[in-house]
C-alpha cells in the first residue's frame, strides 16, 4: 500500500485588524464657577439670624415673664435696664421697653455698642454705628423697623414674606405692661427699616 506524503500543515499569518475610530463621549456640561453665593434678601443669616434667635428666648409665649421681670429675673437679659421717667405709666419699665429690649438684643449679639431706652436715641445710635435705611422688599431677618406713624416704637424683623413683615419686639400687654410677643400688624403699617452689613 502506497502512503500519500503527508503535506505539512502551514499556520496562516493572523492579520490585525484596526480598531474602529469611536468618538469621544461628551463630558457634559462645563462646571458653573463656585463663587460666592448670591445674597437671599429675605432669609436669616449671620448676626440677622442671631439677633432673632436670641430675641425669641424671650417671648411672652416661652416664659410667661413680662419685658421688665427680665432685668432681674431667669431669663435675664443682659443690659436691658430699669426706665423711670415722667408720669406713672412709664414706671419702671411697664410701657417703655421697645427701644430698650432692641438695644439690649443687640447689644448681646454684638450688633450695637451702648444702650438707648428711646426711639430717637436709637435710631440716631445705629445710623452712627452704620446702619442704613431699606426698602421694605429689602429687610431681612435681624434688621430694624422704626414706627413713623405718629408714633415711637420698635422691633426687630423676624420674617420677609414677599414684603409680609413679621416683627417681634416689647409690646403693650395691657395697663402698664410689656411682653415680647410677635407682630404681625405693626411692620406692615407705615415705617422704616435699618440693617447693617
Amino acid at each position: 500500500m502506497i502512503m500519500a506524503p503527508v503535506m505539512p500543515i502551514m499556520a496562516l499569518p493572523v492579520m490585525a485588524m484596526p480598531l474602529p475610530m469611536v468618538a469621544p463621549m461628551p463630558l457634559g456640561p462645563a462646571p458653573m464657577p463656585l463663587g460666592p453665593a448670591p445674597k437671599q434678601p429675605n432669609h436669616a443669616s449671620g448676626h440677622g439670624a442671631a439677633a432673632v434667635a436670641f430675641a425669641e428666648k424671650y417671648l411672652y409665649a416661652k416664659t410667661k415673664m413680662y419685658t421688665k421681670d427680665f432685668i432681674k429675673g431667669n431669663p435675664k437679659l443682659k443690659h436691658l435696664v430699669d426706665v423711670s421717667f415722667g408720669g406713672s405709666s412709664y414706671n419702671h419699665g411697664y410701657n417703655c421697653n421697645c427701644a430698650n429690649f432692641v438695644s439690649a438684643v443687640l447689644q448681646n449679639v454684638g450688633l450695637l455698642n451702648g444702650h438707648y431706652i428711646g426711639v430717637s436715641a436709637l435710631k440716631s445710635a445705629m445710623k452712627s454705628e452704620g446702619y442704613k435705611k431699606v426698602s421694605r422688599a429689602q429687610a431681612r431677618p435681624g434688621d430694624i423697623w422704626i414706627n413713623t406713624n405718629g408714633g415711637s416704637h420698635t422691633e426687630i424683623v423676624v420674617e420677609n414674606a414677599n414684603g409680609k413683615i413679621k416683627l417681634i419686639g416689647s409690646n403693650n400687654a395691657g395697663t402698664q405692661k410689656q411682653r415680647v410677643t410677635y407682630d404681625g400688624s405693626a411692620g406692615n403699617s407705615k415705617g422704616e427699616f435699618y440693617t447693617k452689613d
